[in-house]
């Protein structure tokens, strides 16, 4: 919605709540602290009128809504959005002669329907495939809804449900429905991934020791959750602020968070499959077809006219664990009490024989080609920061515009590796093999690497201020237009004397004989 469009509505709202209502929520969406998501969000119809309709309900605020981080503020939205549609936008009593269901059923419903309207793929989703995934986890407001409905012989019970919160019948394809808006079903599909990290973090009852979900559950819910597509950008945004604000199922009162042993406990368990994940272990199972569970879950989206394969069903579930793994770690060590106990080795841990194996990412790389080239490159470069890939091989690989910012690459295997634009500040790459590595205009502020070799790599345009390359190698290196300053470290470089394109004013620096060649 443009200005004139906004303005048109903003009289229409007035006519309804009066002007005084109305120049209020003008003045809250003007306002110098209302944050650019929610004047953002306001220009789209639906959440627009659910925005307006909280604040004169006095249920949306700034002080609420005040926080530097982006993804939070938006999820405080939603959430308030969420809540006020469940409890203040009609009656209590109202809303379960409309739906058959409380309010808690209602979120849960919600929450699977966005997490299937997401693994369509198409934005709109089969009743009947929303309705078999809750009889199967056992949702029994759900199963009751549909049983008593069938006996009445009622039509779509879920479907009328739904339409009481903004989901609509989807055009073209009979008994679907589809979010009014798009990003309401990523933000469901999110909830529903933070349900279930909690669940996989819950210890059982009667044995705090165990897990109350067994491992071979977890594996298959799993696949089932992110076994579909990649996550997307802005699902994966949501997430780690939903984890922060507590449980879904809470959330009305929110008085529960993620602690840091939830946190530890779900990186264990995501580990511990991503490691099994790599090895080949659940695409190449050979038991029965019942423990195949890629298969599974490829035939269970073939059920609804979601083309998927098995082969692809496990490289999205296993590169969709590894995104998660990187973000936990990347969170981990922010946070002082979570820093030494969650430390993510893609590759594995060096100091373990049993476990490491240099060149498993770069296999991973190349088992994603068959999704299409460049699928890794194109989806994880944004997700790099922070990991541990010391000793790792990786080269060769394609890391253009990756972000690599603090990544611990020692005695790394970079040879031809394809680092353009790559951002590497604050990385370790001391002793790193980065011959032949084209670091074109990549970003090595304040990164180590000494004793590195560089030789014959291309650093034309690299920013190299503060960094540390004593005792590196940089025979044959081109040297065009780097920068540096007086931080960058140069003691006991080797090679400058047949690096290509040497700027003069490092070789006046650092006192080379210029023979005019």
């Amino acid at each position: 919605m443009d200005d004139d469009i906004q303005a048109q509505w903003r009289s229409n709202w007035a006519k309804l709540v009066g002007e005084t209502e109305a120049q209020a929520f003008q003045v809250f969406l003007s306002d110098e602290n209302c944050p650019e998501q929610v004047q953002a969000l306001a220009r789209e119809p639906l959440l627009l009128y659910l925005l307006a309709a909280m604040h004169r309900d006095k249920h949306l605020d700034l002080e609420t809504l005040r926080s530097g981080d982006g993804d939070l503020v938006k999820v405080k939205i939603y959430r308030a959005v969420i809540v006020w549609v469940l409890t203040k936008q009609r009656e209590k009593r109202l809303n379960f002669d409309l739906t058959g269901c409380d309010t808690e059923d209602l979120r849960s419903i919600l929450a699977e329907t966005g997490l299937c309207i997401t693994q369509t793929g198409t934005e709109q989703a089969l009743v009947s495939m929303i309705e078999k995934r809750l009889v199967d986890r056992g949702h029994e407001a759900a199963k009751k809804l549909i049983d008593e409905a069938k006996k009445n012989q009622e039509k779509d019970p879920l479907k009328n449900a739904l339409a009481a919160f903004y989901l609509k019948a989807a055009t073209g394809l009979d008994n679907s429905v589809e979010f009014f808006h798009k990003s309401f079903g990523e933000f469901l599909m999110a909830e529903r991934l933070a349900e279930s990290f909690w669940l996989w973090t819950e210890k059982s009852a009667k044995r705090q020791v165990n897990y109350a979900i067994k491992d071979a559950d977890l594996d298959w819910e799993i696949y089932d959750l992110l076994g579909y597509d990649l996550l997307t950008k802005e699902i994966l945004g949501y997430l780690m602020p939903l984890l922060k604000l507590g449980k879904p199922s809470d959330y009305l009162e929110n008085n529960n968070t993620f602690t840091a042993t939830d946190w530890v406990s779900l990186f264990e368990r995501l580990y511990a499959f991503y490691w099994r994940w790599s090895q080949g272990e659940f695409i190449e199972a050979l038991e029965s077809s019942t423990t195949i569970l890629p298969l599974n879950k490829a035939v269970q989206l073939q059920q609804y006219q979601i083309p998927l394969g098995q082969r692809q069903a496990d490289i999205y579930t296993g590169l969709n664990i590894l995104m998660l793994l990187l973000l936990i770690n990347t969170y981990a060590q922010s946070q002082a009490d979570l820093k030494e106990k969650i430390h993510f080795y893609p590759c594995g841990n060096p100091d373990n024989t049993e476990e490491f194996e240099e060149e498993r990412l770069l296999k991973i790389m190349g088992y994603s080609e068959c999704l299409g080239a460049f699928t890794f490159w194109g989806n994880l470069k944004g997700f790099l920061s922070n990991a541990d890939l010391s000793s790792a091989d990786l080269s060769f690989a394609i890391l253009s515009s990756a972000d690599l910012r603090h990544a611990d690459l020692r005695h790394a295997d970079l040879r031809h590796a394809d680092l353009r634009h790559a951002d590497l500040s604050n990385a370790d790459l001391s002793s790193a093999d980065l011959s032949s590595a084209d670091l074109s205009s990549a970003d090595l502020s304040s990164a180590d690497l000494s004793s590195a070799d560089l030789s014959s790599a291309d650093l034309s345009s690299a920013d190299l201020s503060n960094a540390d390359l004593s005792s590196a190698d940089l025979s044959n290196a081109y040297l065009e237009a780097i920068y540096w300053n007086h931080g960058t470290n140069w003691n006991g470089v080797r090679g400058l004397d047949t690096a290509k394109n040497v700027p003069e004013a490092l070789k006046q620096q650092l006192g080379l004989i210029d023979n005019g060649q």
